[in-house]
């Protein structure tokens, strides 16, 4: 939305306007949300009945992680010190999240 408000924008501001995406181009859009959103989804569902909500929210944290290390092993774009920094945090964050045994819960057996 913001992206369509800044090409109208510059559109009235200059005069010039990008030429609108190919067909071919807006099905690939398309195609690559659709997939993207089935899979997705589907592994977060699969997840849930596989394993307690806390480690599939903590696994989540992991996306960005491993979208940088496709995108480094894939498309060879090599990351910086600091998203090597903040990757290695975050996995660590990961890993003492999951192995750290579960605080006790404490039932409330008083209820009016």
């Amino acid at each position: 939305m913001c992206l369509a408000i800044t090409i109208g924008l510059r559109g009235v501001s200059s005069g010039e306007w990008p030429d609108p995406p190919s067909l071919a181009s807006l099905g690939w859009v398309a195609a690559t949300a659709l997939v993207s959103q089935l899979v997705g989804h589907t592994a977060l569902t699969w997840a849930l009945r596989h394993a307690s909500p806390t480690h599939v929210a903590l696994a989540t944290t992991a996306e960005p992680v491993i979208a940088a290390l496709v995108v480094f092993v894939w498309l060879g774009e090599e990351p910086g010190a600091l998203v090597i920094a903040g990757s290695l945090v975050t996995l660590g964050g990961v890993v003492v999240g999951m192995t750290r045994p579960a605080a006790p819960v404490e039932q409330d057996t008083k209820r009016p």
